[in-house]
């Protein structure tokens, strides 16, 4: 598998909204299951500034290192 520059990785992406626009949007990602996850992960990488992830879920302490 070729490497990609990380310049390119997400170019398409990027291309659906202008990069000096989108720095002007917040964006929330509601559920960081396995799909909120990557949405996040993809936006913070097309340069949103403003990223809030909220998720519901309670962590219990068995689970925590």
């Amino acid at each position: 598998m070729p490497m990609t520059n990380s310049n390119d990785r997400y170019s398409r992406q990027k291309d659906i909204i202008p990069a000096d626009r989108i720095v002007m949007y917040p964006i929330t990602v509601i559920g960081i299951g396995s799909i909120g996850r990557q949405v996040a992960i993809q936006a913070a990488a097309i340069g949103v500034r403003s990223l809030k992830l909220i998720d519901f879920d309670v962590v219990e302490e068995a689970n925590i290192p």
